[in-house]
């Protein structure tokens, strides 16, 4: 859905030579380079070669939404869709991904102005904040409730669900990247964003643990109860 409104918002501004251009890479990208990265290192997954091939093949497919007009991280998203399934190990994607994350938010900090961050300290900015993490945080939980009661689940099964679908992470903060770089949002919007996604991701798990525990102590409870009666 970003992507589709980023499309449209962005793609009428693109001149014919860089629409061209941004298409032929695409294709290039979803089609050609799979096939030869496939060939040429079919055996040779753990070298850094490989590592290299993937990184230059995911900042092909990130320059190629670049020249439409689109954010290249889009573009990233589609090299790795149209990647060949299996070729690549977990400890080469990994490398390439400590190499692109921290630049590409990084990048994004820089883009945000100091005020903006003074103003989301003060008071107002706090309250605002407090105020979406609230909305965020119950409306989550309940999505999370109400889908498990409707599977049967035991209450703090769905509490435990609800909890992890408000783990919002890295994702959030690429969408909101996103977002403010095509100037779908602003920055002060951005920042709240940004503060949603740090303290929802740190409270997930002390809240997962904490449901977890209780639940637990009361199936122990239960079994004491149960061996009880039974002696």
């Amino acid at each position: 859905m970003t992507a589709l409104i980023v499309l449209t918002t962005d793609l009428s501004k693109v001149s014919v030579p860089a629409l061209c251009m941004g298409v032929a890479l695409l294709v290039a990208v979803m089609f050609v380079l799979p096939r030869i990265v496939q060939r040429w290192f079919q055996s040779s997954q753990q070298s850094a070669s490989f590592v290299v091939a993937i990184l230059a093949y995911v900042l092909v497919g990130g320059v190629a939404t670049q020249v439409l007009g689109i954010h290249p991280a889009i573009g990233a998203v589609i090299a790795g869709l149209f990647f060949p399934a299996g070729l690549a190990s977990q400890r080469a994607l990994a490398t390439v991904a400590d190499i692109l994350v921290p630049a590409f938010f990084v990048s994004s900090a820089l883009s945000v102005p100091l005020q903006t961050l003074a103003d989301v300290f003060r008071w107002s900015g706090l309250l605002c904040l407090l105020s979406l993490t609230a909305a965020a945080f119950v409306s989550k939980v309940a999505v999370g409730l109400v889908a498990g009661r409707m599977q049967r689940w035991p209450l703090t099964t769905s509490a435990e669900l609800g909890v992890l679908l408000n783990c919002r992470g890295v994702t959030e903060l690429a969408i909101a990247t996103v977002g403010l770089q095509s100037r779908l949002i602003g920055p002060y919007a951005f920042a709240m964003l940004c503060g949603l996604a740090i303290i929802s991701t740190a409270a997930t798990a002390p809240l997962y643990s904490a449901i977890n525990n209780r639940a637990t102590r009361a199936r122990v409870r239960v079994s004491r109860a149960d061996v009880q009666l039974a002696a």
